[in-house]
């Protein structure tokens, strides 16, 4: 059906949700949206804001008997009873900027080849002093390894609340995977990106919104790395077993699991000590490869 999904997972945000469900509620868009607020078992009072846009939101509520399935089980939730043809991932901390779901819907409905749109992001952080600085989120250059590959090229490329996605692509390519509870959007783009064709928008039609922490470093827990092993794991398996071999695909792959067993050491001398490393290697590997990805890199498409 003609029309957009937006789908916002929610769990304890009674302080931001109106503001993300206002932000769809104002966009520059007059075709259909349902907008789809998906909740987790809040405790706090986000239900009860959420209650107050009734006539304009879809309210899901966790299964009482659901195991603990985080954004991913919110999301997969969300798209069950989704309707268009057309989906928005919105996080209930995040916003729209006033013309996303136009220019992102025609980005879609003239260009019948592509199964998801992408554009720029912003990053709204709140400072352990209190103020609050906009910035730009997503990188100045984006190549044509950025289009393809996504998140596997680099980071700060494809965020969960830059993209507009073909219902069509996501039923062929399935749900978030619940068993990961970090990077699970990344491993749902990568699998997008392996059956359909991306575009990439070039403005700025949503934010990010970030608490600055008062901590220098984070550890993984074992779950967040066994869910980065499996889901590269899997990616490397897939294309490995590809009818047609995708060489440069390979490289990055390789590329980020080197760049995670190098050293992690700190400092100048360090980075560029990986830099090297792992530079060497790939043209060890791939040595044709290497000089086309380094090609693609530099070759940028805004």
């Amino acid at each position: 059906m003609k029309g957009i999904s937006v789908i916002i997972p929610c769990y304890n945000r009674e302080r931001t949700i109106g503001h993300s469900i206002e932000s769809v509620l104002t966009q520059l868009y007059d075709g259909n949206v349902e907008i789809i607020v998906s909740d987790d078992g809040s405790k706090d009072n986000s239900l009860k804001v959420a209650r107050q846009y009734v006539d304009n939101v879809i309210l899901l509520f966790k299964p009482a008997n659901c195991i603990d399935q985080g954004p991913s089980g919110a999301r997969n939730r969300g798209l069950a009873v989704a309707k268009y043809d057309y989906i928005c991932f919105l996080d209930s901390d995040d916003y729209f900027l006033p013309d996303f779901l136009h220019k992102m819907s025609e980005g879609l409905d003239f260009n019948a080849n592509l199964g998801y749109v992408f554009c720029r992001a912003k990053i709204s952080t709140l400072n352990t002093n209190g103020t609050k600085t906009l910035s730009d989120w997503t990188k100045k250059r984006i190549s044509k390894l950025d289009v393809k590959y996504g998140p596997l090229a680099s980071g700060n490329v494809i965020w969960t609340g830059s993209l507009m996605i073909r219902k069509s692509v996501i039923d062929k390519a399935g749900t978030f995977n619940t068993d990961y509870n970090n990077g699970e959007d990344n491993d749902m783009w990568i699998r997008i990106g392996e059956i359909s064709q991306g575009g990439f928008i070039n403005f700025y039609g949503a934010v990010y919104c970030f608490i600055e922490k008062n901590q220098i470093t984070t550890k993984l827990d074992e779950r967040k790395i066994y869910s980065l092993k499996a889901s590269s794991a899997l990616t490397l398996a897939r294309t490995l077993q590809a009818d047609k071999k995708d060489n440069v695909k390979l490289l990055l792959l390789f590329r980020n699991l080197l760049y995670e067993i190098v050293t992690h050491k700190r400092g100048l001398f360090f980075k560029a000590y990986r830099f090297v490393v792992v530079n060497i290697k790939l043209i060890v590997i791939f040595p044709i490869t290497y000089f086309r990805y380094q090609f693609l890199k530099f070759k940028h498409t805004h």
